[in-house]
């Protein structure tokens, strides 16, 4: 079976995963049953079902379609256009030196093509390259740098919540506040898509660094799924490479390639409620004392490797959160961090199974987790390449193979690449030699 590296992925190969996924229920088995909600498919434009193996989307014809030139205007083809319209951009660098936030639902932004190294959209130092406040809306298939904090925004500041957004095979480069932040948003996608920090930019930055790569507060089930993001971390600062706080709820992390990380994945962060946390008459499966920042989501089958000479603090903490799942991951560092996987505070329950790391598994400040065959002390050697960021089991990972527990059904089927867990005895981490 294909072995991608992350390194070749980010370079545009994004192809990692294979099709026929089945998504399982965004809450553990044993959480509290809320009212039913449509899947996140229904939930998401014109009936989108995206390819799993982040092969070439299919997008729906729109009543109307503009192509865009880069030698014309987009932020007037934004600014212009009316709800069920696809811009469509042509080969090439456009040039959007104030950025544009799309207010027009139901709209489609994408390269021509599919091959997102085509087409660029180049911020030239505006706060938000693009600046998503409508429902169901699609940016795809392209490429966008120089924004001066945000290269994606999805963002509404008060009332209802936008729903539907899709954000799909792009290439996010340099972005001094988040490569991509969503706030008050509802059951939207991440997929497929290289984010990166290079090593020029974070210097430039210094003490002001700050950086995050796929960040959500008050938010509700998002998928962030087969992403490959590198280099989001910054000398002073313990950093996230996806971040989920402030109430978000109910967030699918999975399948995704992280290299060189301050901080991982967070679920979690504050114990009080900020002005805009946002808070639910169901938090939790259990009575929560105080506010909590995260609530529920499944962490399952990511390749988290750091190394030498990074800011590196955790690979997975779950802090002030409930009912939150952490199965099947693999984390790797080549620098002694403060922990592999954590989970922190009195209203933290967690399910934490079938983890790899290298280092520990440590619960804080009163935080609880339900832990079962998860395996600490994983050394280079049982690793195709940590160097490269690829933790594919070698044969050495004899104490990882066929060494994890069968799990709820549904919640550990395949691994990273998509290939099934199918011989009742699984390994441990994200791969399945």
């Amino acid at each position: 079976m294909g072995r991608p590296v992350l390194l070749l992925a980010m370079l545009g190969f994004a192809g990692c995963v294979r099709a026929g996924f089945q998504e399982a229920d965004a809450r553990p088995a044993d959480a509290a049953a809320e009212s039913a909600q449509p899947s996140r498919d229904a939930a998401l434009p014109w009936g989108l079902m995206l390819p799993e193996d982040c092969s070439r989307a299919h997008w729906p014809v729109t009543a109307h379609t503009v192509k865009v030139a880069p030698q014309t205007s987009l932020l007037a083809a934004i600014q212009t256009a009316g709800p069920d319209t696809t811009l469509l951009l042509e080969p090439g660098t456009h040039a959007l030196p104030k950025g544009a936030w799309i207010t027009t639902p139901r709209l489609i932004l994408r390269g021509s093509g599919g091959d997102r190294s085509q087409v660029t959209i180049d911020a030239q130092g505006a706060d938000v390259g693009i600046g998503v406040s409508a429902p169901q809306v699609v940016v795809a298939d392209l490429t966008i740098t120089n924004a001066a904090s945000d290269a994606v925004h999805v963002w509404t500041e008060s009332g209802p919540t936008i729903s539907g957004i899709v954000l799909y095979n792009l290439a996010l480069r340099d972005a001094s506040g988040h490569l991509v932040h969503i706030h008050n948003a509802d059951h939207g996608v991440v997929g497929c898509s290289s984010m990166i920090v290079t090593d020029g930019f974070r210097s430039g930055l210094g003490t002001h660094c700050q950086v995050l790569g796929v960040a959500l507060g008050a938010a509700r089930g998002w998928r962030i799924f087969g992403n490959h993001i590198a280099g989001v971390w910054c000398a002073g600062s313990h950093v996230g490479a996806i971040q989920l706080r402030d109430g978000t709820r109910d967030t699918i992390i999975e399948r995704n390639q992280i290299l060189d990380p301050g901080l991982g994945i967070r679920a979690g962060l504050a114990t009080t409620s900020a002005p805009s946390g946002r808070t639910y008459p169901d938090p939790c499966s259990v009575p929560a004392t105080t506010y909590v920042d995260n609530i529920g989501g499944i962490i399952r089958n990511n390749f988290i490797a750091v190394r030498a000479g990074v800011n590196h603090d955790s690979g997975i903490a779950v802090w002030n959160s409930c009912d939150t799942v952490v199965v099947h991951n693999t984390v790797f560092s080549a620098v002694t961090p403060f922990s592999s996987i954590e989970w922190r505070f009195s209203n933290t329950n967690a399910t934490v199974q079938n983890n790899l790391v290298s280092h520990n598994l440590v619960g804080r400040d009163d935080a609880t987790a339900v832990q079962q065959a998860n395996v600490p002390g994983a050394q280079a050697a049982w690793f195709a390449d940590t160097s490269a960021g690829d933790l594919h089991l070698a044969a050495a990972a004899t104490a990882a193979i066929d060494k994890g527990a069968v799990l709820v059904a549904g919640l550990g089927l395949e691994d990273i690449d998509r290939q099934p867990r199918a011989d009742g005895k699984p390994d441990v981490g994200a791969d399945e030699r």
